[in-house]
């Protein structure tokens, strides 16, 4: 007779069934959280690189006697006359507004190592267009043969993949259009709160309605994916994350000097009127700039900018 203490019992069948059921109805009980809290961590450090690249801005800013923030235009200026000859004399010369991209000014800051071409790549990002640089030309910043960044460094979202002309975009970030009042009231290092500067992209011309906002991207990049959510950076360098494009703090001065909400994504300054305290270019206005800006919004094409 066999010792009743050596004898081995496994599991039954019925026993292995039950212990998979559980199994199965705890995986698909952690899995949403666990997507969740994955996604909520992609936010929060893409709430970092965009506190980032402005603390970049502001580092640079610092190093200037105006506290300008990095403008592309001020960096590669217009030729300066000396006699009858046009030079290009490294921090002289007129501002080349026509430089004035989001293109030209991430490129002009990576160039100077600022910072690296990924912190410029949101981490929610979902537009295949949209991909890192990793084959930036440092050598291409050469402020002695008038080169001050790789200029296939590109920043049109609306791109398609392998095409002859910006064949992707390089960036996920919009920034403050650097054109008009803007630009010299808000561009600068200074603690204003109130003032929006570098942010997730939004609805294209801030739309909140029609297929422009349902079938944007930008929905996608952070929250329940039917309603618009990212991260903002102010002129302080404290950042935001916002519900709205309409966030509370940030208005706009309008028609006879009365204060509205400002839409953070849209040119709301083309109808207010030219008469309002300068006003017409005054509003804050994210986008990313594909265009060839010029300094006053009159001859810059609103299209310009692409959320």
């Amino acid at each position: 007779m066999k010792n009743p203490t050596l004898i081995r019992r496994g599991f039954t069948l019925v026993e292995l069934l039950v212990v998979i059921a559980i199994i199965a109805v705890l995986v698909g009980l952690l899995l949403p959280a666990l997507a969740k809290a994955q996604a909520n961590a992609k936010t929060v450090k893409d709430s970092t690189q965009v506190t980032q690249i402005h603390k970049a801005f502001m580092i640079y800013a610092n190093d200037n006697t105006e506290g300008k923030l990095p403008i592309p235009g001020l960096i590669n200026r217009l030729a300066v006359v000396i006699g009858t000859q046009a030079m290009q004399l490294q921090g002289q010369g007129k501002e080349d507004f026509g430089k004035n991209s989001t293109a030209n000014l991430y490129s002009a800051c990576i160039a100077r190592e600022m910072f690296n071409t990924d912190i410029v790549i949101g981490p929610t990002e979902v537009n295949p267009v949209v991909v890192e640089k990793k084959d930036y030309d440092h050598t291409q910043y050469d402020p002695a043969s008038d080169k001050y960044w790789d200029t296939t460094f590109y920043a049109n979202v609306h791109a398609q993949p392998g095409g002859a002309n910006n064949p992707f975009c390089h960036t996920s970030f919009a920034h403050q259009g650097l054109f008009g009042l803007r630009k010299k009231m808000s561009w600068r290092n200074t603690s204003d709160s109130t003032k929006p500067l570098v942010a997730s992209r939004g609805t294209k011309n801030g739309a909140m309605t029609g297929d422009d906002f349902k079938k944007s991207p930008t929905l996608q990049l952070h929250g329940s994916k039917k309603e618009w959510e990212g991260n903002v950076c102010f002129a302080d360098n404290h950042t935001q994350f916002l519900s709205s494009m309409y966030p509370d703090g940030v208005s706009y001065e309008c028609g006879t000097g009365n204060l509205t909400k400002d839409n953070l994504y849209n040119c709301e300054f083309t109808s207010c009127g030219t008469g309002a305290s300068g006003a017409a270019a005054g509003d804050a206005y994210l986008g990313i700039t594909i265009g060839v800006p010029q300094e006053n919004m009159g001859t810059h094409t609103v299209d310009a900018l692409n959320p």
